[in-house]
């Protein structure tokens, strides 16, 4: 099953807002960042929408006929401003450093009356809270929790040397 049609993946309700909402999205640029493998930026090239896919890790992206280009928040996304119609920031508001330089950023980028749809995990609810008590993670059900490894995201050496922490 893939993630955008298993309930317990956030991506299954983003795509379903998608397509109760696909009148607002055919013929839309639509920036999706951080744009991981390339579900969501698939999802909306599907429903009709230009998908702009930016990510920290680009070669992670893997979708074959749609591009992704390496962004951060700290030295902006390349566009021009007020330029999309629809901005999707799916789990990584959490991992910015700067969340108010984040917002000032869809800001720019975003046209007047757009839609920003931002979705972060829920660490109140009590699947999480007994994951961190029982594991220290949230990966709770998992054989093993994550270690240091887990949590460090390194680029291709040749795009860039940061690395990523979490």
């Amino acid at each position: 099953m893939s993630f955008e049609d298993n309930p317990d993946s956030i991506k299954f309700y983003v795509k379903r807002f998608l397509v109760h909402n696909k009148e607002k999205i055919k013929g839309k640029q639509i920036i999706d960042f951080p744009a991981r493998n390339g579900v969501t930026s698939r999802i909306i090239k599907e429903l009709g929408g230009s998908p702009l896919a930016f990510d920290l890790f680009p070669e992670y992206f893997n979708i074959e006929d749609i591009s992704c280009k390496r962004a951060t928040i700290a030295e902006g996304l390349p566009v021009a401003d007020q330029f999309a119609d629809m901005m999707i920031c799916q789990e990584g508001l959490e991992h910015f450093s700067d969340q108010l330089q984040a917002f000032k950023e869809f800001n720019r980028v975003l046209k007047k009356g757009s839609i920003l749809l931002i979705t972060t995990p829920n660490y109140s609810n009590l699947r999480s809270k007994l994951s961190y008590l029982l594991s220290e993670s949230e990966r709770f059900g998992s054989a093993m929790p994550p270690n240091e490894l887990d949590s460090i995201w390194m680029s291709k050496q040749d795009s860039s040397k940061e690395i990523y922490y979490g």
